[in-house]
């Protein structure tokens, strides 16, 4: 299949996922080199470059399906409204909902799942954390995301993933049971997730 045949049907293929995902079949979809971003019904999502392999394309679309998760399931005004003044606490907010969201879509659809797990590796690499050494250069909030979906969706983290969240994880409450978890984040709605999440806001690093 020519080039620009294969381009077309990728771009095709994941517009259909992304407005199906997302229940909005009016969602514009548009490909580019930019930043990928997502604002109302209108989504930018990475354009691949050729011959890439499966594991990299996995890893675009999981961006993709990031996008149309957040399109269905997160509510901006209620989460703005509910969101912590503290930054700290902030960061634990917005990556608890990250998390979220991915467990969601890794619930609901295994295809998502493995998508958002490319995604993630890609992610942790670029960020560096495979070069962290030290527990100040590991972010904490981002821990705490990286421990909801270990517990979660039960998979291994990538590599980077795991070092930021060993070096944090005698600080959290890693005895919470998965299933109170799961079913406070998956299956609670809106209100279940903000009570869960709302004692993670509260939580400060014991010494």
């Amino acid at each position: 299949m020519p080039s620009h045949d294969a381009t077309e049907v990728f771009k095709q293929a994941v517009t259909s996922t992304m407005r199906a995902i997302s229940g909005d079949p009016d969602l514009q979809v548009s490909f580019g080199r930019g930043k990928p971003y997502m604002q109302g019904q209108r989504a930018r999502v990475p354009l691949p470059d050729k011959n890439l392999s499966e594991e990299k394309l996995a890893s675009f679309r999981g961006k993709a399906d990031q996008f149309a998760l957040r399109s269905r399931f997160h509510d901006e005004t209620k989460h703005q409204i509910n969101r912590p003044s503290l930054s700290a606490a902030q960061d634990f907010f917005d990556s608890i909902e990250e998390a979220r969201l991915s467990c969601i879509g890794s619930y609901l659809m295994k295809g998502v799942g493995e998508n958002l797990q490319a995604e993630l590796k890609d992610y942790c690499l670029e960020k560096e954390y495979d070069k962290i050494e030290n527990q100040s250069e590991a972010p904490l909030g981002e821990a705490l995301g990286f421990l909801i979906r270990e517990k979660i969706i039960g998979k291994k983290l990538p590599r980077g993933g795991d070092i930021v969240l060993e070096l944090w994880r005698d600080h959290h409450a890693c005895e919470a049971d998965e299933v109170l978890m799961r079913d406070a984040l998956v299956f609670g709605g809106y209100f279940g997730f903000q009570k869960f999440n709302n004692g993670f806001a509260k939580f400060s690093p014991r010494t």
